[in-house]
């Protein structure tokens, strides 16, 4: 699985309550240096978005809540697009060409809206 496909699933996991903050961050931190040298793309901004929250947190400067909040914020706002055919693949964003391959209901299961299309 390539990265940006595997940083989806962690935070789509994190977000639903699958997995915790410590098991996020066990597996992101290690991660950060491969995602932060992608070019420049909407997976390397989230993780950037993502690191400064997880400083803030550290700080006490932003409860989990928020952070989560602002995770789905910026899912939200991301380009963001299903194929509803099996195997679901997501495109986050045009300058990214590799598809990122989940069971679309997950997003609609964390809050975050999507548009889907059919291939």
């Amino acid at each position: 699985m390539n990265i940006t496909s595997e940083l989806y699933r962690k935070i789509i996991q994190y977000l639903d309550g699958e997995i915790s903050l410590t098991q996020f961050e066990d597996w992101f931190l290690p991660n950060f240096g491969r995602i932060i040298s992608l070019p420049d793309c909407p997976p390397r901004e989230l993780a950037g978005d993502i690191q400064l929250a997880l400083a803030e947190m550290s700080n006490g400067d932003r409860t989990e809540a928020e952070m989560k909040g602002l995770i789905r914020e910026i899912l939200q706002s991301s380009d963001i697009v299903i194929c509803e055919s099996a195997p679901y693949f997501v495109f986050a964003g045009t300058t990214n060409p590799a598809p990122i391959i989940l069971d679309s209901s997950i997003f609609s299961d964390v809050g975050v809206t999507y548009e889907a299309v059919t291939a």
